[in-house]
């Protein structure tokens, strides 16, 4: 059973569909390649995008930090780091050795790299006594550096 692309586009003419058959899973390949056009013709690829990249900031990151929140010593179990939080902060590019806040498209217009300052909250446990959150912090550098690094000679 296949869409068409008249059969997706004139389907809001049709109001006698079936909704059980409209909710059901698409399994073949086919049937899924067959509604990409209609898929990026109503959301666009810019937007997907941006919405994978943003839920992976705010959400994605802090999941992680979560699942892998201890390291422990195999030396000695009892010293362990602990990561607690995790915040990430604003796209900025450092211009003239200040950095300044920048919308991550302009970067890619000029063909500059931007960074993300960063935070994490770390306990650090030696023996018995836990060592109170520390504090530190970063800059990750994000953008064309990452996906095009350039050749050292």
């Amino acid at each position: 059973m296949g869409f068409t692309r008249d059969s997706l586009s004139n389907s809001h003419q049709t109001h006698n569909l079936d909704k059980e058959f409209l909710s059901a899973p698409i399994k073949s390949t086919v049937d899924k390649f067959q509604l990409i056009p209609e898929f990026l013709k109503m959301r666009g690829l810019v937007k997907e995008h941006l919405d994978s990249y943003n839920y992976f900031m705010n959400t994605g990151i802090k999941k992680i930090v979560r699942v892998n929140s201890e390291i422990r010593s195999s030396v000695d179990r009892e010293i362990y780091l602990k990561f607690k939080d995790v915040k990430v902060g604003e796209p900025s590019v450092v211009l003239d050795g200040v950095a300044e806040k920048i919308k991550p498209h302009s970067c890619r217009l000029s063909n500059m790299t931007w960074a993300l300052d960063y935070e994490e909250a770390i306990i650090f446990r030696n023996g018995r006594k836990p060592d109170g959150a520390m504090p530190r912090g970063g800059r990750r550098p994000t953008g064309r550096e990452l996906l095009f690094p350039e050749k050292k000679q």
